[in-house]
């Protein structure tokens, strides 16, 4: 039985895929059409031995096989160019289209080393030819693993600024990081007329964005530093907007994620133009100061845009300078390096708010609001006109601290000043605070506990809504107030 399984296992390796028998019988036109079409990605040196063998035979290669000429099986699978040498001599139709609409040199140009993409060059050679796919000829030689293809392209009069289907060109697939290139190719690409201003078709984003924006975040790396110093060098402008209207430094100071601190200063040597402003109108300054995030950075990066030019109080689309940014977004680090420059405290915005109710609303913190803001000469009494309230008022029923109201009288807040319904800062004291010391402080300033309001309210039945002083654990408290707020109660009881 031993020599019997030892033939059966001969035979089996005989029959492997990529194994022709080693006989010096001439191959037969059947065995060579199916050696052709055998599938896999290159043929085995045995197979194209025996391809060879064939083709030297006369054995055509215009056959069809499919939606492909035997000719394009050969440029797809070959791994020499010995093979389409020799299969150039059966004279194929280098004209015909596969299931892709890809000539035989459009085929090699995406997939063949250069030695087989120049045997297959066409004469003439049609610059804007695409394959059914809208693909035009750059960004098929892009995605060749030989990276001599591409540059080789490019020296013919072939248009850079070609797009895919999809709306994607080579430029912008390289500033994506889906292929790696040379300087070269991208100097080759300038010449050929590439936009280095275009925007992602997908994200909006600019081909300078694309290159440190990835996922949401900053990426900063070798390889950026490298690729945004070459594509600034070819034309890529800092000032170019996006889909949105940010400009790469807009952009950048909008991220969330990621270190900011070196692209940012990166980005700052190319000189961009620090009063442009996005879509809403923001300056660099108020984008800047729009997030808690990297604080010292930003804080470190908002004196050097300031060295560099930027104008402190240059207001935003709703009339917002960038120290109410700061204040709105609790970004107190900045905000105490733009009131240290000289910000203007006393600026009202469109809405008629200055920048305590900004930072009341962004719930900055209550050092940075005094010292930024009240310090600074905010008026602690501007009315919003259509309501009315205060920024007493307002840090009052915010709740969320005594130490906003605190700041304010000291800073001279008209303790008795009421909002267009009448409400007085005590009233709203009395709804959302449960702070003894602070309605202490507010009647010694002289706060009027008979006051009513347009419902005919005082302080003392406001108290009954307070959602703090509801908790039995603050019956005690609520008692002690409700005789410190009594209106028949005597007035020299605090």
């Amino acid at each position: 039985m031993k020599p019997l399984y030892c033939a059966a296992l001969a035979c089996l390796w005989l029959l492997q895929p990529g194994l022709v028998l080693a006989d010096d019988k001439p191959v037969q036109p059947e065995a060579f059409f199916t050696l052709c079409m055998r599938d896999g990605k290159n043929y085995s040196e045995a197979d194209e031995k025996k391809i060879l063998e064939g083709l030297k035979l006369g054995y055509s290669v215009n056959s069809q096989a499919g939606q492909r000429t035997l000719f394009m099986q050969l440029v797809h699978r070959a791994s020499t160019p010995t093979l389409i040498q020799e299969a150039l001599k059966g004279k194929p139709d280098l004209n015909a289209r596969d299931y892709n609409g890809r000539t035989p040199f459009m085929i090699a140009l995406a997939e063949k080393p250069l030695e087989i993409v120049e045997l297959l060059w066409p004469a003439p050679f049609h610059a804007e030819a695409r394959d059914a796919g809208g693909t035009p000829l750059t960004l098929l030689a892009l995605s060749n693993p030989d990276q001599r293809v591409l540059p080789r392209l490019l020296r013919e009069k072939v248009s850079a600024a070609a797009k895919g289907k999809d709306g994607y060109s080579a430029l912008m697939r390289i500033a994506r990081r889906e292929a790696k290139v040379e300087p070269e190719v991208l100097m080759l690409l300038k010449e050929r007329g590439a936009d280095f201003n275009e925007t992602d078709p997908k994200t909006g984003l600019t081909t300078l964005q694309t290159i440190f924006i990835k996922d949401k975040g900053l990426r900063f790396g070798n390889d950026e530093k490298k690729q945004m110093l070459l594509f600034l060098a070819l034309g890529a402008s800092p000032n170019t907007r996006n889909s949105r209207g940010d400009t790469a430094f807009h952009a950048m100071l909008h991220q969330r994620d990621g270190s900011l601190g070196e692209p940012a200063r990166f980005l700052l040597a190319a000189k961009p133009d620090l009063e442009l402003k996005d879509s809403s109108g923001a300056t660099m300054l108020h984008a800047l100061a729009g997030t808690q995030r990297d604080g010292g950075t930003r804080a470190a990066l908002c004196w050097e845009m300031l060295a560099a030019g930027a104008k402190i109080d240059e207001p935003d689309g709703e009339g917002r300078t960038p120290l109410m940014a700061a204040a709105e977004s609790a970004s107190n680090d900045v905000a105490y390096v733009l009131a240290q420059a000289g910000a203007d405290a006393t600026k009202i915005s469109k809405e008629g708010l200055n920048a305590l109710f900004y930072g009341i609303a962004g719930h900055m913190s209550p050092g940075t609001f005094r010292d930024c803001l009240v310090k600074r000469g905010a008026d602690v009494d501007l009315q919003h006109k259509p309501t009315g309230m205060t920024p007493l008022i307002a840090g009052l029923l915010d709740g969320s601290t005594p130490d906003y109201a605190w700041y304010l009288l000291e800073g001279g807040a008209d303790v008795n000043l009421a909002d267009n319904e009448g409400r007085t800062p005590l009233m709203a004291a009395a709804l959302r605070q449960d702070n003894e010391r602070l309605f202490n402080k507010m009647l010694d300033a002289g706060a009027d506990k008979t006051a009513k309001d347009k419902a005919g309210k005082t302080a003392f039945d406001c108290l009954l809504e307070n959602p703090r002083l509801s908790d039995p654990k603050n019956k005690e408290l609520l008692e002690k107030l409700r005789a410190k707020l009594d209106p028949a109660a005597p007035a020299a009881e605090k």
